[in-house]
């Protein structure tokens, strides 16, 4: 409800005469890159020639989330034919906070927080004016995505820790990872605070020996370089942390090899040694 009334009250920044506008300079840039993506035959921009002009210059946001956005667009103009593109493009990020409510109330769960504890939190999330600002109408910038990866790795890392001998709860974590810097490129860095917190269990023995320390390693650099190779950035030979490129597939592949180190024991000498090589 809270939410809600948020929202309606920021309406009438982006909903005029029918249609919609985008909210933010950020957010009128991702739409007309998702707008003319979504268009028959189109592709997505990812070298812009009218910025830092003459010369041009890389978009430094990554294709996956404009991409992805432009994908549902263009089947949701298919579906409803009479209704704005940006109308419908719009109220994405209104859906996504309920999405990352979800999440962020199944991680609460997880950690066995009480009812009322809970609904704090959730009320704290919702009462943030960052959060509400990135989930409004017509805030169609990235930074709703950011959010929905993080709740979804710390939720992911929660039920993996919870049975760190699961397979398929370290392969899930390894997959969000790897398609987090698709959103931006800037959540390499969520890998790090990942490795960090399950290198903390593998220390005080609470992370088991065997192949899910691996298989969550494996599956974060496979996905990793999956969103990695379709980046025009990395096919120009481009290698840096603000563009989508060969930067993000060193991180992910040290990442997997020290997931490999713990794999193969608890805490020894010679591991450690390994982990810091």
């Amino acid at each position: 409800l809270l939410a809600a009334w948020w929202i309606a009250g920021w309406a009438s920044a982006s909903l005029l005469d029918g249609g919609a506008v985008p909210v933010g300079y950020d957010a009128f840039y991702h739409a007309r890159r998702i707008i003319d993506a979504a268009a028959p035959g189109a592709h997505l921009v990812e070298f812009e020639t009218r910025m830092h002009y003459p010369e041009g210059s890389w978009i430094t946001w990554p294709w996956l989330y404009d991409w992805t956005l432009a994908q549902l667009l263009a089947g949701a103009t298919r579906v409803l034919p009479g209704v704005p593109p940006m109308l419908l493009l719009a109220w994405v990020p209104p859906i996504a906070l309920a999405v990352n409510l979800a999440l962020l109330a199944a991680a609460g769960r997880q950690l066995g927080l009480r009812v009322t504890t809970l609904l704090a939190v959730l009320v704290t999330f919702v009462m943030s004016p960052g959060v509400m600002f990135n989930h409004t109408i017509g805030a169609v910038d990235h930074h709703f995505a950011e959010a929905m990866a993080v709740l979804a790795a710390t939720l992911l890392l929660l039920r993996w820790l919870e049975r760190p001998e699961a397979l398929a709860r370290a392969v899930a974590l390894g997959v969000v990872l790897g398609l987090a810097p698709g959103a931006h490129n800037g959540l390499f860095f969520l890998q790090g605070l990942m490795v960090a917190a399950i290198g903390l269990a593998w220390a005080s023995r609470r992370l088991p020996a065997g192949q899910a320390p691996a298989a969550f390693g494996l599956a974060m650099l496979v996905t990793v370089v999956l969103v990695v190779l379709p980046s025009a950035p990395l096919r120009h030979g481009e290698n840096a942390f603000y563009l989508l490129s060969g930067f993000h597939k060193v991180v992910a592949a040290n990442a997997a090899l020290l997931m490999a180190v713990f794999a193969r024991g608890p805490p020894a000498p010679r591991r450690w040694l390994l982990g810091a090589a």
